[in-house]
């Protein structure tokens, strides 16, 4: 998974085979957490987690359109082989990526009914260099060496440092969503966000008011929780109240521009358009979405 890094929509990223044992004594001597993402190494830049239990359960992806369940996947997973096996087995997975300049690594928890093999090719979309541990029946580490020792190290005397992404994750939901991602900023993440704003975006994201509060945040969220009612949000926070003012103010406009759209409204995306709102507050843009299930199925139709 090598890509699950989403901006104004979603980022989602995910990579090599490794030993795993079954459990032993010395798994038991794990003091394993309630929350995946607590095995984590707190220095990761970015925090994935997808709930396949509930995407499996969600009307809006069984009865979607082939084309657009293969586009939701392929977003998560550019292995079809492998993202089939997760939405299949899967429970929980639980990813970090730590960025540097000498390169990136991706550590992964994942609670899921896999094979050996199965878990293998997961980890190669991971990191090309991760290994494989299994602490219990159903539960594995993701890891190349040096972080899966730090991050047994972890387990086996928990620390009492909380990671940065413990207070945000609380905005958002991270435990609870259908998929949550969370990123700090950091020379790596404002460069990636920004190559993907270009690249994405075209001309209407890329506007000096979205670039400059992405050149500017301190740290991102965005969590999506399907159901009856779909509910998306995405908060970008900065210290600096005026480029999110300006940035909220552009983003109401366009969505104002594509309401009145005679296009957008033949391909029915004024229904979609009006589910969305753009709000400010203390440190804080919230971008927040709203649907009917039925509205969005509808929609997935006509694509």
């Amino acid at each position: 998974m090598k890509r699950l890094f989403i901006v104004s929509a979603l980022f989602l990223f995910l990579a090599a085979c490794g030993s795993s044992a079954k459990p032993s004594a010395q798994a038991k001597a794990f003091i394993l957490p309630t929350k995946l993402s607590a095995m984590l190494p707190s220095e990761a830049d970015i925090v994935v987690r997808i709930d396949f239990a509930q995407l499996r359960a969600s009307k809006l992806f069984s009865e979607s359109p082939p084309k657009l369940k293969n586009k939701m996947m392929n977003s998560i997973e550019p292995d079809r082989e492998s993202a089939d096996v997760l939405l299949e087995k899967g429970q929980e997975l639980v990813m970090g990526k730590l960025l540097s300049e000498q390169g990136n690594t991706g550590v992964a928890v994942v609670r899921a009914s896999l094979s050996q093999e199965e878990v293998s090719a997961l980890a190669k979309e991971i990191d090309d260099r991760a290994e494989t541990k299994r602490l219990q029946k159903d539960l594995w580490l993701i890891a190349p060496q040096a972080e899966m020792k730090r991050m047994l190290a972890q387990l086996s005397s928990p620390s009492k440092v909380s990671p940065w992404w413990e207070k945000p994750s609380t905005h958002y939901r991270f435990e609870q969503s259908s998929a949550a991602i969370l990123v700090r900023s950091s020379p790596q993440t404002t460069s990636m966000a920004s190559k993907r704003l270009n690249a994405q975006g075209g001309r209407v994201l890329s506007s000096g008011a979205i670039t400059g509060l992405v050149d500017d945040f301190e740290y991102m969220g965005l969590s999506v929780q399907l159901g009856a009612e779909t509910l998306a949000e995405l908060g970008v926070h900065a210290k600096e109240q005026a480029k999110l003012e300006s940035a909220a103010s552009y983003l109401q406009s366009l969505i104002g521009r594509y309401q009145n759209n005679l296009l957008a409204r033949a391909l029915g995306l004024d229904a979609i358009l009006s589910g969305l709102n753009v709000s400010t507050e203390t440190g804080r843009m919230l971008v927040r979405a709203k649907f009917n299930e039925g509205t969005l199925l509808e929609y997935s139709r006509t694509l």
